[in-house]
């Protein structure tokens, strides 16, 4: 990527006043280009590359957490306006359009024809579409923490017999409890308000 191109989202507001809002992530861009450091990550280089996913994974995650609730608003912005528009769609408009009896599925379309609806959800797949882009770079730099984990990470040790596994595998089993002797022979032993288990 060229380093003078900036990448940024003009993504709508979720609530309908709310202003849009510029979402600058030239940096995270540009620090993608890291991943392809995985290939020939070492010992020196792991700890910073490792630091770089981590920093760009949490930039995405704030990024992620304000598009969610923008996204929720818009989503509620949305019914509130259906409800709305459900309650103003009268038999009286119907007939205005030319329909003689009005139906629920003329309602839902004169509903589903209203500009201010169709406005509300492109801002809801404007906002999607984004949310959708940054979980997916977040996802990216994930991936590569965790192959950069995986690549430096020492083997395990090897076990001369091959039936057990390495010992941080294991863990060991307890003992069973084993009961030597009924201690409550029969039910007048046995405390107040306990009944012998029939079997």
């Amino acid at each position: 990527m060229d380093n003078n191109s900036l990448v940024i989202f003009s993504v709508p507001g979720g609530a309908l006043e709310e202003p849009p809002i510029e979402i600058d992530i030239t940096a995270i861009v540009s620090k993608e280009q890291r991943l392809d450091d995985v290939a020939r990550v070492n010992s020196q280089t792991a700890p910073e590359l490792l630091s770089t996913f981590n920093r760009c994974w949490l930039d995405l995650d704030k990024l992620c957490v304000f598009l969610t609730d923008a996204k929720n608003k818009a989503k509620n912005s949305i019914d509130s306006m259906e409800g709305r528009l459900a309650l103003e769609c009268t038999s009286e408009v119907l007939e205005k359009l030319g329909h003689i009896k009005a139906s629920a599925d003329l309602r839902k379309a004169w509903v589903a024809c209203q500009d201010s609806l169709i406005k509300a959800k492109e801002r809801l797949t404007l906002i999607s579409t984004v949310l959708d882009y940054c979980r997916g770079k977040q996802q990216a730099f994930k991936n590569g923490y965790e192959s950069v984990k995986k690549l430096i990470n020492p083997q395990l040790p090897i076990d001369s017999n091959p039936g057990k596994m390495p010992e941080p595998f294991t863990t060991p089993r307890p003992k069973p409890i084993v009961v030597e002797d009924d201690v409550f022979d029969n039910d007048d032993e046995l405390p107040a308000g306990f009944g012998k288990l029939k079997l």
